[in-house]
């Protein structure tokens, strides 16, 4: 989870991994010009948190901006992550070496039932990040009423929607949101994303339906 604020606009952005983060931090990077970056993707070797949680709770005057994606589109977007990979890049439990990582999920050869089955048995504190619960660590922040969600799916919208709500203008270019259709899984494994990811559906707003 990502956790900023900027340096002259009383707006603080707050978002996870698998959901729009390469673009959100870019976002953050053309207006608080922190980092001299040559391609898109280059903003993955910096670090784009400046608060703490406890900071967060600290914080009044600030606008508060959630970004959100749907749980199911964000967890099958994590097992394309796991699946497309030649060899897996990260850990996904933490409590584990990299080489029992890899074995976990067959070096990617996994379907995604498999996937639903083992990401439900990983303590949230110990999964990675890219499939760790949005709300995780959060839970009674979110029900204040000062935190504002956003979906992803609007990303593009979120200078008007920034400047006539809040009269925050955000110098910057958003590349457009774009998530590919995806299989819809069986519902065993609708039902271990309900589960598993059941604060993220609640607090979020996310209807249990399934829908990409």
């Amino acid at each position: 989870m990502f956790i900023y604020k900027f340096k002259e606009l009383s707006l603080i952005f707050i978002f996870n991994e698998k959901c729009a983060c390469t673009t959100i931090k870019n976002m953050i990077n053309d207006i608080d010009h922190l980092y001299d970056t040559e391609k898109y993707f280059d903003v993955h070797k910096h670090k784009f948190s400046n608060m703490s949680i406890d900071e967060l709770f600290l914080d009044n005057e600030s606008i508060i901006l959630f970004f959100s994606r749907n749980p199911y589109s964000r967890f099958l977007s994590g097992y394309s992550k796991i699946r497309y990979k030649s060899i897996l890049k990260l850990r996904v439990d933490s409590s584990k070496t990299q080489k029992k990582c890899n074995e976990l999920v067959n070096n990617g050869n996994i379907n995604v039932d498999e996937w639903a089955e083992i990401i439900h048995q990983i303590k949230p504190n110990h999964l990675e990040s890219h499939f760790r619960p949005q709300t995780h660590g959060l839970e009674d922040f979110l029900n204040s009423d000062r935190v504002i969600l956003y979906d992803i799916h609007n990303l593009s919208q979120v200078h008007t929607y920034l400047e006539k709500t809040f009269h925050i203008s955000l110098p910057c270019e958003i590349h457009d949101s774009y998530d590919l259709k995806k299989e819809e899984p069986s519902e065993k494994t609708k039902q271990l994303i309900i589960d598993y990811y059941k604060n993220d559906f609640e607090l979020l707003k996310y209807s249990t339906d399934f829908f990409m």
